[in-house]
């Protein structure tokens, strides 16, 4: 196995001007490196700053105290000074402009100079993730002591606060920091209470930070929960609509994805009048290496080799695996370097940011955890391990490096990697990112929102058949709408049955069909009760990482799962895991298995779409997708069954879960088809 800093210390300095060197066998080893090497790569340039003036209101406004210690002669980058200007005529605006170019500070001077003149007014900032919105809690209270404001200026609200908190918070705070889910099953949920009624009263923004992220399922979601939130103001007695303030840095038409998202129209400020001056950047692909240790061994070996040749290297690397990220540092085996991913608990995570900024650590593993703007200005080097999914993706992670200095950003991937996409890397760069898809003509996303806003109307006292007219709706959201007051085609019965239990705004989340959490707990032996909680994991999720059996690693500390359970008195799920520290970096696999069902009778075909013809059928069904472990492979390849493992160990058992959908399904009146020959 690769020993990364012996590696690093002995082979890994560039011969030519001693920076990190590349690894591995190849006709660049030894001679490479990442400060001069002409490994395929590209340079992004430095650029020169464009300044230009803010409207006259603001720059002679109360809260010019936050702008003037990076103002000259009241002037401001030409992207923020265009941006607060279509703000003060009135204009809902979206700054789409480059990561670490100031977006933020158009939001907050808005924002704080709109507090100072109408003291009674409230803004709503939504940031994507919890991680994000700690993070900036912290910017927005230092633009407050900035300008004279209190910090009970500044509230936030996510799921780590309790409902018990929240409405001295909301009727304190002036700006309340929220996630959409939390706006969506406790702000939206409650709008006819006295504390959030006169908050949404008063509403005077919403600002949507990192737009590009509201997309697929989650995206949809939110569109219509930004509709309800600003008719819910209107209902409360606001008398005009909230002002939309977005920031995003990675979005193809900025224009066209916010009125989808909104419902409202918005002036753009693009990139192109993008006046921030800029740190060059080096992009470089360095091929893994065939023979020379597994893709998570090699990724453990450049940062180190990084961080032993550059003394003044600060590196984040990114993995699409969360148990990869904690192999990967744990192969590097420094305490200066960190794993960083979801399910960590906010204290640990907040940790982890704080170290970083602090230069207290040189570097940090992460998946997309961190992709988004948390405040990390002194990142130099940046690593990925193979291609990310999208464009979007790798240009945010990108974003992450060279913000305070030069940087590098080092795609570790397959030396086919651009051409298995029919392009070199210069291309790939030039080609625009990926649209952000917004479902909003799905009728089950729809008429799972109408029932929402059907329970806020009526709250309001302002129940209505059709929807308001303060934005516009998707096409089909009226239908929804007059579903959701009446009885609902037969197909939509399977969504309705999970209101039975719980409120819709509960039954339905923004990111997904309700799934499961089970709690992760650490117990000193083998027990049959609950032990310390150190994380929450997914049902879909442990499926793939914490199944029984498995080598669960947590921030450098291997465990073993012994057995999942339910609390007696809550009944809330649980996976129990034990300490195992003689298993290091093992991983072991699970052995999976997938069966859907589905049918072809009346009851199964959704909204009667099914063609039928001589030689087939194909039809939209309603179906249940069912997933297994089996057993899995251990830490030394073996296969471990668990009808088999189950006889001496019964905590060890099959574990499964099911979840709803539908599909397409289609079938051939041939013998070939139905398995016949």
């Amino acid at each position: 196995m690769v020993n990364p800093q012996e590696t690093a210390a002995t082979a890994l300095k560039c011969r030519r001007c001693g920076g990190p060197a590349t690894v591995g066998e190849g006709p660049w080893e030894g001679t490479q490196c990442l400060k001069c090497s002409s490994i395929s790569g590209l340079d992004i340039p430095a650029t020169q700053e464009r300044r230009a003036p803010v409207p006259a209101e603001i720059a002679t406004g109360p809260a010019w105290q936050m702008i003037a210690p990076v103002s000259a002669d009241r002037e401001l980058w030409l992207h923020q000074a265009e941006a607060l200007g279509a703000l003060n005529r009135g204009e809902n605006v979206v700054v789409a402009t480059a990561t670490a170019s100031g977006k933020s500070l158009v939001f907050q001077a808005w924002t704080l100079h709109g507090i100072k003149a109408s003291p009674e007014t409230t803004t709503l900032v939504f940031y994507p993730t919890k991680a994000l919105a700690n993070d900036q809690e912290r910017r927005w209270l230092e633009a407050c002591e900035l300008v004279g404001l209190p910090r009970e200026t500044v509230g936030k609200i996510n799921g780590d606060v309790g409902v018990n908190r929240r409405d001295p918070i909301i009727s304190r705070a002036r700006v309340v920091i929220m996630t959409p889910d939390v706006c969506h099953a406790w702000m939206t949920r409650r709008a006819d209470r006295q504390s959030v009624r006169e908050f949404l009263a008063k509403l005077r923004n919403i600002i949507i930070d990192e737009a590009h992220v509201y997309e697929d399922v989650f995206g949809s979601n939110a569109a219509y929960l930004f509709r309800r939130l600003a008719i819910a103001a209107v209902n409360a007695g606001n008398p005009h609509p909230p002002q939309f303030v977005a920031a995003t840095a990675t979005i193809l038409s900025p224009e066209e994805h916010m009125r989808k998202l909104t419902g409202q129209e918005f002036a753009v400020v693009d990139e192109s009048r993008n006046g921030s001056p800029r740190h060059p950047r080096r992009l470089l692909h360095l091929p893994l290496q065939v023979g020379r240790g597994s893709a998570e061994e090699q990724l453990a070996t450049l940062v180190s080799a990084i961080i032993e040749a550059d003394s003044e290297a600060q590196v984040i690397a990114f993995q699409d695996s969360r148990q990869g990220i904690e192999r990967v540092a744990k192969l590097i085996g420094r305490p200066d370097v960190m794993p960083y991913r979801s399910g960590y608990s906010p204290e640990d995570r907040r940790r982890i940011e704080q170290r970083l900024q602090r230069n207290e650590i040189r570097g940090v593993i992460a998946t997309s955890a961190l992709e988004l703007g948390i405040d990390m200005p002194d990142l130099n080097y940046g690593v990925n391990l193979y291609l990310p999914q999208s464009r979007k993706q790798l240009l945010q992670r990108i974003g992450r490096v060279g913000r305070s200095r030069p940087g590098t950003f080092v795609l570790l991937a397959s030396d086919t990697v651009f051409a298995e996409h029919g392009e070199t890397m210069e291309t790939y760069f030039q080609e625009a990112v990926e649209p952000s898809n917004l479902y909003l003509d799905n009728e089950y996303i729809a008429f799972q929102q109408a029932l929402c806003m059907v329970k806020e109307m009526e709250a309001q006292e302002t129940p209505s058949m059709s929807p308001p007219s303060q934005c516009a709706w998707p096409a089909g959201f009226a239908d929804a709408l007059r579903n959701a007051h009446g009885r609902a085609p037969r197909h939509l019965d399977d969504v309705l049955q999970r209101t039975a239990h719980a409120e819709p705004h509960l039954a339905y989340g923004l990111r997904n069909s309700g799934e499961e959490k089970l709690a992760i707990c650490v117990v000193d032996q083998a027990s049959r009760t609950r032990g310390r909680k150190i994380e929450e994991i997914e049902v879909s999720v442990a499926m793939r990482e914490a199944y029984p059996g498995a080598v669960y690693q947590h921030q450098g500390q291997a465990y073993t799962v012994t057995r999942w359970g339910r609390d007696r008195e809550t009944k809330a799920p649980y996976i129990n895991m034990v300490p195992a520290r003689d298993l290091g970096s093992a991983r072991t696999k699970p052995i999976s298995r997938r069966v859907v069902t589905t049918g072809t009778g009346r009851e199964h075909v959704v909204d009667r779409r099914r063609n039928v013809r001589r030689l087939g059928e194909i039809a939209q069904s309603k179906l249940v997708v069912t997933e297994s472990v089996e057993g899995y492979l251990d830490h030394q390849g073996h296969i471990q069954q668990y009808y088999r493992v189950q006889v001496a160990n019964p905590n060890c058992s099959r574990k499964q879960w099911h979840f709803p959908s539908s599909g397409v399904h289609l079938r051939i009146r041939e013998p070939w088809f139905d398995g016949d020959s």
